[in-house]
């Protein structure tokens, strides 16, 4: 019902809930090439993600312990880095309690293109927001500990 405040300017006796922003998602970028990094980190960060980044599995890991009381909703990884695989750092995370999800990432096409939480390299900026909101807000994925899952229906190509 409408009334018309002190000021002649009407106004709604109950004024309608207004949508609170939701809680940024923290996700962790994790790449050995610096480019891919940093380019990734921005389209994540326009699109309203918390991002860190880390250049290989063992600094990711390390920060993924530190964050034990903030854990990342998310990491990102690219499967072949030196030192640390992705598929080695996600079966050492594997013990933390809560384990993060896990997106994997390669420029090398095989079996996990058929995974649900893999995303070809290269991609477009859209389907990268849309595989990491359908991560984060999806059930975790079998692989979560490992390799990723090739059991699940294929997901659309990147770049497409």
């Amino acid at each position: 019902m409408k009334a018309m405040a002190s000021t002649g300017a009407p106004y709604l006796k109950h004024p309608r809930r207004t949508r609170l922003p939701r809680k940024s998602k923290a996700v962790l970028v994790v790449d050995d090439d610096p480019r891919v990094r940093e380019m990734t980190a921005a389209i994540l960060e326009k699109a309203g993600y918390t991002v860190e980044s880390a250049g290989n599995g063992r600094d990711a890991v390390r920060l993924i312990k530190a964050r034990s009381g903030a854990p990342f909703d998310l990491v990102l990884t690219d499967m072949m880095m030196p030192e640390m695989s992705g598929e080695e750092m996600a079966q050492s995370l594997s013990g933390l309690n809560p384990t993060p999800k896990m997106l994997f990432t390669s420029g090398y096409s095989d079996d996990e293109t058929l995974a649900e939480d893999f995303i070809p390299k290269p991609c477009t900026p859209a389907a990268l927001v849309r595989k990491v909101r359908q991560v984060i807000d999806g059930p975790a994925f079998p692989a979560q500990s490992g390799r990723p899952s090739s059991s699940t229906p294929a997901s659309p190509r990147c770049s497409a």
